[in-house]
């Protein structure tokens, strides 16, 4: 028998002695759980292909900016980095780094749309 196919009755008739209101309300609690997590997983799936594919998107995108704009957003946003940081990384001047920093953002905006 499937999840989905447990109703009351089932409960009942598999739980020993009389079903007393808590020992049903315990029941219920724990179909309800066991349903919630397997909605859970499902959901847990979908979002972790989703972030895959995300991902995959997002450095397809940085791969085709420019080397320097693509460094400089890699350090920044995904190595945490600071601009000041980001600019003695890569031994330039930080209103240089903030310039490439923002043109790959705004070349990043373009190509995703509105």
């Amino acid at each position: 028998m499937a999840l989905g196919e447990l109703t009351r009755a089932h409960l009942v008739e598999i739980t020993p002695g009389p079903p007393d209101r808590w020992r049903m309300h315990n029941l219920l609690r724990l179909y309800a759980r066991r349903l919630s997590d397997a909605y859970t997983e499902a959901d847990r799936l979908e979002r972790a292909r989703d972030l895959v594919k995300d991902r995959i998107e997002l450095i397809a995108a940085l791969q085709s900016l420019p080397s320097r704009q693509s460094e400089v957003i890699g350090l920044h946003y995904f190595g945490g980095y600071t601009i000041a940081e980001t600019a003695e990384i890569l031994a330039i001047k930080e209103e240089t780094a903030r310039k490439h920093l923002n043109r790959g953002l705004e070349e990043l905006r373009q190509r995703q749309g509105p």
